[in-house]
């Protein structure tokens, strides 16, 4: 297996009757946007006015009913029950961010209309990931009477019906994952993923259809105590719907574009202590803050242990307390770094001898934690432009993530192979899974000739989607606040990438050890210099101190330090010339 250079497809200017339904829509919603603002959104597949006006009014567009979610009113009924006669309820999530925010917005939801609600989150590793029979004791024990899953649940047939049948607890499921053939027969199932649902947004995360419930009760008339604001639930929004990866269109836009404009000016202990960790400026918070810095602390706990610090801080109302979390948050951060290089570093050993036609990437290795493979996968996607799934391979049973590329669904090639499994789920771009080990080479193998029947060379060469070419006296603040006006950016939504060409390399230094590169870029023609950052290219330092001609590929980034406000160019790909 080897890296491949990337290929540079430039996206065909904006078509002159397109340019003018798009002007149309900036003058409705009252935005400066100039000619390169509305070649973005042609390339993002916005053509029509009336489709622009949308995206453009995200933040204070409406949200789709919470009840054309098919048995969103059983589920309402049940709680209002729960909520009249006292009954104890539990939030039973997932470790990741996505299912650690949609538990903390539950409950903190719920208990502002006077529920008893607790929480529970499994251990990724003593547990698993879903629901599980010896935590429905422990709850049936604790007199928990109704159970309301989020982030998981539509694939636990079996848990579901012990906890009504064996626990004489109700269940109600709200999810966002892939629906079985089969669904669990809970008293209501919320998800847009269910054969027979209206919903028409497919892509909420569980953390969405966990705000599209409360929204629901509110509907119906539950009071939410003034101490409980729906700015505070929409933070959580935010950073669950970010950190998984969810496409930043349709009501996932409206609910980040919201959430991001509360987090900016949050009351939450828990958030101001991960922002100061971090040092993360308040006022400019974006989608890369969160992808970047705020959804890997939290997802770090779980990870390496338990959840529950991330959820504890998430909750906190106490400021000390919040920054001792967020400490302890932080180590683990760090721990997890160290772990993801080290097993990344290995499975690009075990990539590296496979065939170069390959067209999946399938390694395993025995130590790997469970909770690092999925970051392990998603760099060696990046690498070498395959779907790639790792495997800790464990004694009897071994537990495995996936990242896939664009045009390969890995969920349904887990499926294809699912009597190999113990379990599985997921969605298109990533899935999680649990195979014995002992049918490892059968479980590979049939990938192989399951990915081989689908995917062309062609589907196999990396390519970069550049928006535009610019020269480097175009990349100003100006074009920065022109940005900022079609964010925020995501999947579905990418920040833009753009190309300048016959830059020279006029100075280049090493930092973070040396495994990122600092450059000056000079344009002789117009006599403009700009600065740039190239991460983990260390080994190109050499070349690059020859003060080259490059071309370069990369995304505009505002780097403020002491009071000075820059332009810097985040670099995806150079080519020398």
């Amino acid at each position: 297996m080897r890296t491949l250079s990337k290929q540079w497809a430039v996206h065909q200017p904006l078509p002159a009757d397109v340019r003018d339904a798009l002007a149309l829509a900036a003058r409705e919603c009252d935005l400066p946007l100039n000619d390169l603002s509305l070649q973005l959104l042609y390339n993002r597949g916005v053509s029509g006015t009336a489709d622009a006006i949308a995206f453009l009014k995200a933040g204070n567009a409406s949200l789709n009913d919470p009840y054309r979610f098919e048995q969103m009113d059983v589920a309402v009924d049940r709680i209002t029950v729960a909520l009249g006669a006292g009954e104890k309820i539990a939030i039973y999530g997932d470790y990741d961010a996505d299912g650690v925010t949609a538990t903390a917005l539950l409950v903190k939801a719920l208990r502002g209309m006077g529920a008893d609600v607790i929480p529970y989150i499994p251990h990724r590793t003593s547990e698993g990931y879903g629901m599980n029979l010896g935590a429905l004791a422990k709850l049936q024990e604790e007199g928990v009477r109704l159970v309301i899953t989020v982030d998981c649940g539509i694939s636990n047939i079996d848990e579901v019906a012990a906890a009504i049948r064996d626990h004489q607890m109700d269940v109600i499921v709200t999810d966002h994952h892939r629906a079985p053939r089969n669904l669990p027969q809970a008293n209501a199932l919320i998800s847009a993923r269910r054969p027979d649902n209206q919903y028409p947004y497919k892509e909420l995360t569980g953390v969405g259809v966990a705000y599209q419930l409360v929204r629901a009760l509110i509907q119906r008339g539950v009071t939410l105590h003034e101490s409980v604001k729906p700015r505070d639930l929409l933070e959580l929004v935010a950073i669950g719907t970010v950190a998984d990866v969810a496409p930043l269109d349709g009501d996932n836009r409206i609910l980040v574009s919201n959430g991001l404009r509360a987090m900016r000016g949050t009351r939450s202990e828990g958030l101001r202590a991960i922002y100061a960790a971090a040092r993360l400026k308040t006022e400019s918070l974006t989608t890369e803050s969160i992808g970047f810095a705020i959804a890997p602390r939290i997802n770090a706990a779980g990870r390496l242990d338990s959840a529950w610090d991330a959820y504890n801080l998430l909750m906190s109302e106490d400021a000390i307390q919040a920054g001792m979390l967020a400490s302890q948050l932080e180590a683990k951060n760090q721990a997890r770094q160290a772990l993801t290089s080290e097993i990344v570093e290995q499975a690009t050993a075990s990539a590296l001898v496979l065939d170069d036609d390959a067209p999946i990437i399938v390694v395993h290795g025995v130590g790997w934690n469970a909770g690092i493979v999925g970051l392990a996968a998603g760099r060696l996607k990046e690498m070498f432009n395959r779907p790639v799934i790792v495997i800790e391979e464990g004694e009897g049973m071994s537990k495995g993530s996936a990242r896939s590329i664009k045009g390969f669904n890995v969920t349904d090639a887990l499926t294809a192979v699912s009597d190999l499994l113990s379990r599985y789920g997921g969605h298109s771009m990533a899935a999680g899974f649990s195979v014995p080990t002992a049918n490892l080479p059968e479980f590979k193998r049939r990938l192989h000739e399951h990915a081989a029947s689908l995917l062309t060379a062609a589907d196999l060469l990396p390519r970069l989607e550049v928006d535009a070419e610019l020269t480097i006296n175009k990349l100003h603040l100006g074009l920065c606040e022109q940005l900022e006006l079609l964010a925020p950016w995501g999947t579905g939504n990418p920040a833009p990438i753009f190309v300048s060409r016959s830059l020279r390399v006029k100075e280049v230094w090493p930092v973070g050890n040396g495994k990122h590169l600092k450059l000056n870029l000079y344009d002789r023609e117009r006599h403009q210099s700009i600065r740039a950052i190239y991460w983990r290219s260390g080994d190109l330092l050499a070349q690059m101190r020859q003060q080259p001609m490059v071309d370069v590929v990369y995304a505009v980034h505002l780097n403020e330090w002491n009071g000075s406000r820059n332009v810097e160019l985040d670099i995806k790909d150079l080519h020398i010339v």
